[in-house]
């Protein structure tokens, strides 16, 4: 599918977490309320007045939902940790209502204990019908996340890797396109 603008996606049901959460994902100055509620504002809206009430109510069932961790509700979203940032970026998404969610690279700069929370939500959220797609440049995340892995290679499509044979070796192969001791290719990347 090709979109011409962010808001055609929406409305088809797709959501795109960017790997650049500070640059592209979150307004660092601004507060957790702000950020959360920003892309689903019209949900938030009435008589062209914002629901402070109703934003406080999203933001605390965030909170509690994806398990951000933050003194106060009334930090700017810079102040929190990564993984913290990360969950907060996941939550603003999963407000619009999404069927598919691309997730680019899901735990670039986060420490292990996140990971685990981003892992989970993402396999709860599999669980529950979304579909997502996990942009990585981790194998061992890839494989531990995913049913299958399609491997690009010059903007084409190399090739499809299921369960049967997701492993390292097969990806580097589809990936590089150079076959014979894929083991050693794989050591080596």
């Amino acid at each position: 599918m090709h979109f011409k603008a962010p808001i055609a996606a929406l409305r088809a049901g797709i959501v795109y977490l960017s790997e650049d959460r500070k640059g592209k994902g979150l307004l660092l100055s601004k507060d957790l309320r702000t950020n959360l509620t920003l892309a689903a504002l019209d949900r938030f809206t009435r008589a062209l007045t914002v629901d402070r009430k109703a934003e406080d109510r999203a933001l605390d069932d965030a909170i509690r939902d994806f398990d951000i961790r933050t003194g106060s509700k009334e930090l700017d979203a810079g102040e929190l940790s990564g993984g913290n940032q990360q969950k907060l970026l996941l939550a603003k998404m999963m407000l619009l209502d999404p069927e598919i969610v691309i997730i680019d690279e899901p735990t670039r700069g986060i420490d292990i204990g996140n990971k685990e929370q981003i892992y989970k939500f993402i396999a709860e959220l599999a669980r529950t019908g979304h579909s997502i797609i996990v942009i990585s440049s981790e194998m061992p995340e890839l494989i531990g996340l995913c049913d299958r892995i399609v491997v690009m290679r010059s903007g084409e499509i190399a090739g499809e890797v299921t369960a049967e044979s997701m492993n390292e070796n097969e990806i580097v192969v589809l990936a590089t396109g150079v076959t014979g001791n894929t083991q050693q290719m794989a050591d080596a990347t």
